[in-house]
């Protein structure tokens, strides 16, 4: 979306089920069609808080892990300063939406392997505004399926990735769960259909440190494809990319997960042009 937020939460572990709750607040945007057909950009501000609870369930035997989860959650949100209002919006509200998750994740990495040799990844959601009193109201429902092999060599690994998601909107759209294909700004769609395939191959690994401020564990590159449809009433649109990423896993303050940093330069198959990005994140 082009926006940020800040989000900070807890959760207890003690009891069965895990018990959580979480706040954030920031920016979102999405995109509009006027009447004309001309594409333009709208943002609000945005904060929440949300409780709810996980049921985690484990199933590994051996090397091969296996997992899965079910949620359950509520939140509390505030909307303010829409510059751009949908029908019935009243610019300034609260509602208080339910989200219903289920998650599956099977798996077999090693030491070098950047993601599983094999595995699976399938998550479902949905989030909706059931309450009369709510001033903001509309539903997602989102399915998304990540499904890892071996390369052609060691370390070398190949992840395919598809994914499907509908909004009814009434006078909210709820962010969405997938990542847009790389290259574009993120669009609206009613619907929207995506696939990608990736083959992942580290490039060297210099295990370089600087004290316990900072781990630069390996150099690793990403050849990709994405492909999307949108739908709306009236109107399919199509998005293809191609291109490659590089990355260096980085380890900050000695915590123990990693962050990728790198460059990705993406070719936009229908305007026929190259857009380079910095990237940053988890899991890349």
């Amino acid at each position: 979306e082009k926006s940020g937020f800040f989000r900070g939460g807890v959760s207890y572990a003690g009891f069965f089920p895990i018990l959580g709750i979480s706040g954030q607040s920031g920016t979102r945007s999405t995109t509009y069609r006027d009447f004309g057909g001309t594409e333009h950009r709208t943002s609000w501000n945005e904060k929440s808080i949300r409780a709810g609870f996980t049921i985690p369930l484990n199933f590994t035997k051996g090397l091969y892990h296996m997992s899965a989860a079910v949620r359950a959650s509520a939140s509390h949100v505030e909307v303010g300063g829409k510059s751009v209002t949908e029908a019935w919006d009243v610019n300034n509200g609260s509602f208080t939406p339910l989200t219903y998750e289920a998650d599956f994740s099977a798996g077999m990495q090693w030491m070098r392997d950047i993601h599983p040799r094999w595995g699976q990844f399938v998550s479902i959601a949905y989030s909706h505004s059931p309450f009369k009193a709510d001033d903001y109201k509309g539903s997602l429902f989102s399915v998304l399926g990540t499904f890892y092999f071996p390369g052609s060599v060691p370390s070398h690994g190949i992840w395919l990735q598809a994914g499907y998601e509908r909004q009814d909107v009434v006078n909210y759209r709820f962010a969405s769960r997938m990542r847009f294909p790389r290259g574009y700004d993120a669009v609206f769609h009613a619907s929207l259909f995506k696939a990608s395939m990736n083959y992942d191959f580290p490039i060297w690994y210099p295990d370089l440190h600087l004290w316990s401020l900072l781990n630069v564990q390996r150099l690793r590159a990403n050849i990709f494809y994405d492909m999307a449809e949108g739908h709306d009433v009236s109107q399919l649109r199509r998005y293809h990319s191609g291109g490659a990423e590089l990355v260096t896993d980085v380890n900050l303050f000695s915590l123990p997960f990693l962050i990728d940093v790198g460059v990705r330069a993406s070719w936009l198959a229908a305007q026929k042009k190259w857009v380079t990005e910095f990237v940053i994140g988890s899991g890349l």
